[in-house]
């Protein structure tokens, strides 16, 4: 950490503990690194997800309830397929990267009986 992350270590360590990084051995070091809060400058620049707590992700998700609420009194959501329902904001660190399965790799999925009639074809 005190490598990759020095700056908002520094930082971090000053804010919380009114200490200087340079002067604090590194076994005690550690001990503190680990105890800081988790929107410190170190865990948001290791992750930046952990900017967000409970309180923004309710916050969120009660901005979004609200604008459900708000659009399904619109004639659109009125309609048999509506279209412009609202979707929750989702930042782009929060974003998940799907990876292709090494399962499903573009395959379809299929019921057994379809399964047995294609594998009981005649091979050519």
């Amino acid at each position: 950490m005190r490598w990759q992350y020095f700056d908002e270590l520094e930082a971090d360590f000053q804010e919380y503990y009114n200490l200087d990084i340079a002067q604090v051995k590194s076994e005690r070091a550690a001990r503190l690194l680990f105890q800081l809060p988790h929107k410190s400058r170190v865990y948001t620049a290791i992750s930046p997800a952990n900017t967000w707590g409970w309180e923004e992700v309710l916050a969120n998700k009660t901005a979004h309830l609200l604008e459900l609420l708000v659009w399904m009194k619109t004639k659109d959501a009125q309609k048999k397929s509506p279209r412009n329902k609202p979707r929750p904001f989702v930042p782009e660190f929060m974003k998940k990267k799907t990876k292709p399965s090494p399962i499903n790799n573009g395959s379809i999925a299929a019921y057994s009986e379809e399964i047995n009639d294609i594998l009981s074809r005649p091979r050519v």
